[in-house]
């Protein structure tokens, strides 16, 4: 090998040894972290989004069909005949609650603990915090969710929350600024 290219580690039986690429440079030092751009991010939320629905669409579906089993619809008049099964709705409630229940604990709490939803596990994206650099907590990460959430709740606030990072130097949502938090690449 030429002495022009940084060297990398060598690991014990690893068959794939790595070697330098024509241009290689290392990292400059204290260079910083490197924030998660806006479409990484966009993944990682869809994937937390897909699980999400995947952990609760068994109770929803079954609370839909429980409790709407019994309605028909009378062709002459459009009005919906039949009863609706309160314990069809129960369990429909239930399903909202897992959905919820496991939104918070894997997007806020995980995150908070954790540094990473499962989506954010998956394409290698961290939740920090901005000053330290350390997770933020349990508490803090669903303090964090819950700003986000409420993003939701202002006319166009959702929107601009998400699409925040498109234009800020260190790639925050209005939610990683409130909670001095950012996403780094891990």
């Amino acid at each position: 090998m030429s002495d022009q290219y940084p060297q990398y580690p060598q690991y014990p039986n690893d068959p794939n040894a790595s070697t330098p690429y024509p241009g290689a440079q290392p990292a400059p030092a204290g260079a910083g972290p490197v924030y998660a751009g806006w479409w990484i991010r966009v993944g990682a939320s869809v994937i937390d989004g897909l699980i999400a629905v995947a952990v609760a669409i068994v109770p929803v579906v079954v609370g839909l069909v429980m409790a709407f089993s019994d309605l028909e619809i009378d062709p002459v008049t459009d009005e919906a005949t039949g009863t609706v099964d309160p314990l069809g709705i129960l369990v429909l409630v239930i399903g909202g609650l897992v959905f919820f229940g496991f939104d918070i604990w894997n997007r806020g709490v995980r995150i908070g603990t954790r540094g990473q939803s499962l989506g954010k596990q998956l394409v290698g994206v961290r939740t920090l915090r901005a000053d330290t650099g350390a997770v933020l907590g349990g508490g803090m990460g669903f303090l964090r969710w819950l700003v986000a959430f409420g993003f939701g709740f202002i006319p166009f606030g959702q929107l601009v929350d998400v699409l925040w990072p498109l234009f800020d130097p260190r790639k925050q949502t209005l939610h990683d600024k409130v909670m001095s938090s950012v996403s780094v690449r891990s």
